[in-house]
Order: structure tokens, then C-alpha cells, then sequence
């Protein structure tokens, strides 16, 4: 019997933390807007022109992440980038931009220039 009762009083433990914590977004995390997939679709279309605007080299292309706007209407675009249609890892970039759309810093990952000694594939013997 007592046993049982140490089950039920952890079950329904457990059931109040599951429904308590559904609601509680992650430290930092902004709500979800529904004006969300608006922007990114936004600055996906201008993706083209922001690469020219940080000095991206041919072939280098921006994939929009995320868009997070701030209530002075300043906004920070998370973007991945690509080279020649490859995911150049580390090549993921912010750019923070005031109200008025110009930019103002961007945070590199890790550098800002994506290069690479040669695009055919090869295997070196062991």
C-alpha cells in the first residue's frame, strides 16, 4: 500500500511540473511572433543585396535563420552562408541593423571570407 501511494503522489508529481512548464518560454528567447515568417521571408528576398552590402565574394550566398526585431524597431538577421551551393561551416553571420533598415555591425562566426584550395573531390592514399 505504501508503495502505491509513493507512486501515485510521483505521478502526479511529474504531471504538475509537464502542464506547469509548457507555458515557459527559454530564458532569452524571444515569443514567437506571427509576423515571424513575414520577415524572414523579407530578408530572404533581399538576401542577395546584403551580401553585396558586407562584400561577400562570387558564389557566396546568404540563407536567412532568423529574425529577431527589437521594440526600437532595430533588428538582428541571423543568416548561414553558402559557397557555390555548399554550407560553408562557420560561415554563419548577424547582422545588426537600426530602425531604419542600415546596417550597423555584423558578428562574424568565424571569418569573413569563405575560401577553399579546390571544389573537385578527391581521396589521398593512405
Amino acid at each position: 500500500m505504501n508503495r502505491l501511494r509513493t507512486g501515485l503522489a510521483f505521478g502526479a508529481l511529474v504531471a504538475l511540473v509537464a502542464a506547469s512548464s509548457q507555458g515557459v518560454a527559454a530564458f532569452g528567447a524571444s515569443p514567437p511572433s506571427p509576423s515571424r515568417g513575414a520577415a524572414i521571408a523579407a530578408e530572404q528576398s533581399a538576401s542577395a543585396a546584403a551580401g553585396r552590402a558586407l562584400g561577400l565574394a562570387t558564389g557566396e550566398k546568404l540563407v536567412v535563420r532568423d529574425v529577431i526585431t527589437d521594440t526600437d524597431g532595430s533588428t538582428h538577421v541571423r543568416y548561414d552562408r553558402t559557397f557555390d551551393g555548399l554550407r560553408v561551416i562557420g560561415g554563419d553571420l548577424v547582422s545588426h541593423r537600426d530602425s531604419a533598415g542600415t546596417i550597423q555591425s555584423v558578428s562574424w562566426n568565424a571569418s569573413h571570407s569563405a575560401s577553399v584550395a579546390s571544389r573537385t573531390p578527391r581521396v589521398s592514399l593512405a
